[in-house]
Parts: structure tokens; sequence; C-alpha cells
């Protein structure tokens, strides 16, 4: 009886312990809903971060929008933008507002899709409104001398003008 309670005990601890380690490989410091210290990007050990996080997807349904992102880091960091692409999308898609930051980011750069600066100023929005306030950044590229089109247009900026940081 010992034995069995020692073994229950050992693979709930185990358990537990792949479920975060999804967070704990690859927490991102623009996530206002992180539960772990954040990763730098250089540090991001991409194997392991993916097989955690395909571990934690299996055992936690809860936390799938964060841990899908987590694991589009392992793809971004392996240097696959397709797929890293595809997990935040998908993450976005279910709600996680850091992933809805992360696709702001993508239609910004235009790496690897096509540049959409209005549709990154809507992602950047939408982040900002949810908490993620490392969209201020975004939103102030958008709206700087550069972008003058957008720093300009009144329907552009729904209203928002107090989160032009320039």
């Amino acid at each position: 009886m010992h034995n069995i309670l020692i073994a229950m005990v050992i693979t709930f601890a185990t358990e537990a312990a792949s479920k975060e380690q999804c967070d704990v490989l690859g927490s991102l410091q623009a996530d206002s809903m992180a539960v772990a210290e954040p990763v730098d990007f250089v540090n991001i050990e991409p194997l392991a971060l993916i097989e955690a996080c395909e571990r934690a997807l299996i055992r936690d349904g809860g936390n799938k929008a964060r841990y899908i992102l987590h694991r589009a880091c392992g793809y971004w960091r392996l240097g696959e933008s397709s797929k890293t692409i595809a997990e935040i999308k998908r993450s976005h898609a279910l709600g996680y507002p850091a992933a809805t930051f992360a696709l702001a980011t993508v239609y910004f750069l235009g790496d690897d899709t096509e540049q959409n600066f209005a549709k990154a100023e809507e992602l950047f929005l939408q982040a900002y409104d949810k908490g993620v306030f490392w969209a201020a950044r975004g939103l102030s590229a958008i709206y700087s001398d550069e972008f003058s089109v957008f720093s300009t247009s009144k329907n552009l900026l729904n209203g928002r003008q107090s989160l032009i940081l320039q």
C-alpha cells in the first residue's frame, strides 16, 4: 500500500512539473497573463519547449492558448516561421492576449507574411485593451512619422489618441 501511495505522489508531481515546464521554458515578457518568469529569446531551448508544451496540452486544456503560444516560441527559435505564425494565429483565435500582440507584430513587421499596418494597428489596440501594455510600443511605431498616414488619420485612431506615445 505504501509503494502505491509513493507511486501516485511521484506520478502527480511529475505531471504537475511537466505541465508547468511549458511556462518555465517559454514564458514571454510581453505576456500580461504569464505565470512564470520570462525567458529571453536567445535562452529558449526550442526542442525542450515544444515537447513540454505538447505534454502540457495533453494534460491541461484550460491553459491551451498559452501553451500553444509558448510552443510557437519554440518553433520561432528553430526558424520555422510558418509553424510559428500558425500557432500564433491559433492562440489568438482562442483569445489569448499575448498572441494577439504577437500576431499584430507579425503583420507590422511583414516577416513571412504580407505587411499590413491597418491589421497590425487593430490587433495592437485589441492587445492593449486586454492588458498587454507592450502593444503601446507597436502603436507608437505605427503612429510615428515613418508611418505618417497612420499618425494623421482620425479614422484609424478610432478616438484613441491617448495611446500615441510619440
